[in-house]
Parts: structure tokens; C-alpha cells; sequence
């Protein structure tokens, strides 16, 4: 197996057979936490201020993004997360943290968990975001407890 060695770039592989570049291995794992509470009320996404960054070593690869905070909202209506890779929406659509159709107000807070695949189709350092919005009242996530982010490079 060969691989390259620099000061610049770390450890490369080159594609081929190689165990590390070989599809459906995870090449890197980046990890990101936050804890500081953050809250919205708007109805469109806003950044949440987790963020994690990572540079693909293959323009093939597949980013696996998984998020996990605590959510909620003061007047039980609905709170989504969104994921972004820079400017651009990773997810599909909004993925549902909270909704208490029962009406309840107060600050209940739930887990809120999602993962996504990207394909970036790039080896230039890429940050993903985690955004959030309301459909009422005022969302939050985190309340100072830990929030995290963690992208793991897939080789294809």
C-alpha cells in the first residue's frame, strides 16, 4: 500500500485498492460541539451556531452528518432543524425536533437527532451548519448543554 506524507496536506492515498481509499470506509471523522442556548422566532431557517468543517481527501466521497441537540419551544409549536453546507440546504426538507400538538406551553425539552448524506463532489474545506426555525412562539436549542456535530468522510 502507498501513501503520501507531506507537511501540507498530512496523509494522502491514492484511489485504487487500498484498504483506506477503498469505497464505504470512513477516511476522517470531525467532531464539533456547542453550548451555548440559542433561540428564534422566525419561521425561516436561522444559523444555530454549531458549525464543523471538513476537507475530503476525494472529490467522490460522501459526507455522513450526524447532529444531536436538545430542543424546545415556548408555546409547543413546531421547531426544525435544517442542515446547510455553506449556503447551500443539505436536507431535503426541515427535519421535526419538537412539536406539542397538545398546546402545552413551557419549556419542555426533548432530544432532537437527525443524520444526512452529502455528496459534495469536492476536496476544498467544507462547513456545514446547523440551522433552525419556528412554525410559533420562540424555539431554542442546547439551554448550555451539549449540542454536537459529527461529519465522517465516506470514499466511493
Amino acid at each position: 500500500m502507498s501513501m503520501v506524507i507531506d507537511g501540507t496536506n498530512g496523509v494522502t492515498f491514492p484511489t485504487g485498492s487500498n484498504a483506506q481509499g477503498a469505497p464505504s470506509k470512513v477516511i476522517q471523522v470531525v467532531n464539533n460541539t456547542y453550548n451555548n442556548s440559542t433561540s428564534t422566532s422566525s419561521t425561516s431557517p436561522v444559523a444555530t451556531g454549531l458549525s464543523a468543517t471538513i476537507t475530503p481527501l476525494f472529490s467522490t466521497s460522501k459526507i455522513l452528518a450526524i447532529v444531536h441537540s436538545v430542543i424546545t419551544n415556548t408555546s409547543g409549536q413546531a421547531t426544525q432543524f435544517y442542515l446547510y453546507r455553506g449556503t447551500t440546504q443539505v436536507t431535503p426538507g426541515p427535519f421535526m425536533a419538537y412539536n406539542n400538538s397538545g398546546g402545552v406551553s413551557g419549556y419542555i425539552w426533548v432530544p432532537g437527532a437527525f443524520s444526512a448524506i452529502d455528496s459534495p463532489a469536492s476536496t476544498s474545506s467544507l462547513t456545514y451548519n446547523l440551522y433552525f426555525s419556528v412554525n410559533g412562539g420562540t424555539g431554542y436549542i442546547s439551554n448550555g448543554n451539549y449540542t454536537g456535530m459529527t461529519l465522517m468522510e465516506i470514499a466511493q
